[in-house]
């Protein structure tokens, strides 16, 4: 009776041990879980800071070529209207230009509305009242061009389907040399 008495507690005393041990198991399992949700918060972030920073850094260097592509345009533009104002008619200009010829009213279009806004704003204030011309703007181009360069740099995009030059759309590139004018470039 005492033996099995002392199997009985020793069956006991070895179930007790292998729960305790299966609980450890679990503790530390929970433990693991704790610590990897943990690094998997933190790297998440990391991740988004580093994302939203990129993205900034890409808004900037698109807001920067919009600007840059605006000035270009400006200089086409006005090219366009001097070569007109040689006595050229739109043909003639696109011909030179190797663009369209609506592509040469598009461009001399920039160049009237920048123009009659230019004289529009040194006439009238924004509430009517009389501004002298001296306050006009130095460049009556400024501003032009900034809404249809950003629509070409989204049309430009490859992502996008983006145009090719002389397709049509107001994207306009004068040739460097007579190689690149021929595409032996």
């Amino acid at each position: 009776m005492i033996e099995r008495l002392e199997r009985s507690r020793n069956r006991f005393r070895e179930r007790r041990a292998a729960a305790a041990q299966r609980e450890q198991v679990v503790a530390s399992a929970v433990e693991e879980y704790i610590h990897a949700w943990h690094a998997i918060r933190g790297l998440e972030q990391a991740r988004d800071d580093e994302i939203a920073a990129l993205e900034q850094q890409i808004n900037t260097i698109r807001q920067h070529a919009t600007s840059e592509i605006a000035t270009q345009r400006r200089q086409q533009a006005l090219a366009a209207v001097m070569i007109r104002e040689q006595g050229h008619r739109d043909d003639d200009v696109a011909d030179l230009l190797e663009i369209t010829p609506k592509q040469v009213r598009q461009l001399i279009g920039l160049v009237n509305t920048a123009t009659s806004r230019a004289a529009v704003s040194s006439t009238t204030a924004d509430d009517g009242s009389a501004v002298s011309p001296d306050s006009a703007p130095a460049d009556p181009l400024s501003g032009i061009g900034e809404s249809a360069a950003k629509q070409q740099a989204e049309r430009d995009l490859p992502s996008k389907g983006g145009t090719a030059p002389n397709s049509g759309s107001a994207n306009v590139d004068i040739p460097q040399s007579a190689s690149e004018r021929d595409g032996l470039v």
